[in-house]
């Protein structure tokens, strides 16, 4: 007996907003950086890519190039579309720094260059 198969079709996993959003991170994590592009194509193909080019004034050309590999987006482009999909991208931490939170010398308050310094020959004022 035959064993019957069909291609993989992300809209029969992804029936929330958050698994959207889980998938796409999950992607965006990945150690190939094309995976967080075919996610994204994914959720557009889902939701469909006639509907999306419309709704953020893309070319459904521009998207399916994206998608395929044969163009990369720019950042407003890729942000068009994850608004488009409500997916908003937040950034941690990946472990906990010990840097300062400002560098030495920087204190929020204006330089006040000394005027009493003498300048050599070298010292330009800058």
């Amino acid at each position: 007996m035959k064993t019957e198969t069909k291609p993989l079709d992300i809209k029969d996993f992804l029936h929330t907003d958050a698994e959207l959003a889980d998938y796409i991170n999950d992607a965006y994590h990945d150690d190939d950086p094309r995976m967080f592009l075919i996610a994204i194509g994914n959720a557009v193909k889902s939701k469909g890519v006639s509907t999306v080019a419309q709704e953020t004034g893309l070319g459904r050309e521009s998207l399916y190039k994206i998608f395929s590999g044969a163009a990369s987006p720019n950042w407003s482009t890729l942000k068009r579309l994850l608004d488009n999909l409500g997916i908003e991208i937040t950034l941690q931490a990946k472990r906990a720094s010990r840097l300062p939170l400002l560098a030495p010398g920087l204190t929020g308050q204006k330089h006040q260059p000394n005027s009493n310094r003498k300048r050599d020959r070298n010292d330009k004022g800058l």
